[in-house]
């Protein structure tokens, strides 16, 4: 399963507690995989388990807190 969002960031809330939240159970019900990609402030891969996260780099939007 893939997950693709611009609206994840450090203190973000309903998206990041949305998509943390589902992962949890993906990983407690089923053995399903996992790929989020969200912005960065470089490109970076993390593999934790069957989880991936790619971070794309990408500009911070102005005048927001944490996107």
């Amino acid at each position: 399963m893939c997950d693709l969002t611009q609206a994840y960031g450090p203190s973000s809330g309903g998206v990041r507690t949305y998509i943390e939240a589902k992962r949890a159970a993906l990983l407690e019900a089923t053995d399903w995989r996992h790929v989020l990609v969200i912005p960065g402030r470089e490109d970076a891969v993390e593999v934790s388990g069957r989880l991936t996260t790619y971070r794309v780099a990408a500009r911070r939007v102005p005048n927001t807190e944490g996107y």
